[in-house]
């Protein structure tokens, strides 16, 4: 099966596909990298913000977050689900991430969240 890349705003991701993002990252942030932090912060459905995901089947096997934050794009939230890790997924999503900022705006720098075990 062929792994789609898909990067939307939160409000026009479909209810079920947004479950299992969401699912997704709180199963690895808070369960199992037992990160100690609000999942949901509110920053999903800022102005400009995007998730990007991707899937097989129906499937979410990885997501990230991509917001605008005017003088510099954030990326954040990435994460790849076990049963795909070792797959590329992080790095398709990263790179549709980082295409779809530099064409609205090629001048800014990136910032990359990421938690540090």
């Amino acid at each position: 099966m062929t792994i789609g890349i898909r990067l939307s705003p939160l409000a026009e991701i479909p209810a079920t596909t947004l479950y299992r993002i969401l699912w997704l990252r709180v199963s690895v942030f808070v369960v199992e990298q037992e990160a100690a932090y609000p999942e949901l912060d509110g920053r999903d459905i800022e102005p400009g913000a995007l998730i990007a995901w991707a899937e097989e089947g129906g499937e979410v096997l990885g997501t990230l977050r991509l917001l605008d934050e005017g003088e510099r794009w954030r990326i954040g939230r990435v994460v790849t689900s076990a049963s795909a890790r070792g797959r590329g997924v992080g790095a398709d999503l990263m790179r549709r991430a980082i295409d779809a900022a530099v064409l609205r705006d090629a001048s800014r720098p990136f910032v990359l969240d990421a938690q540090e075990h």
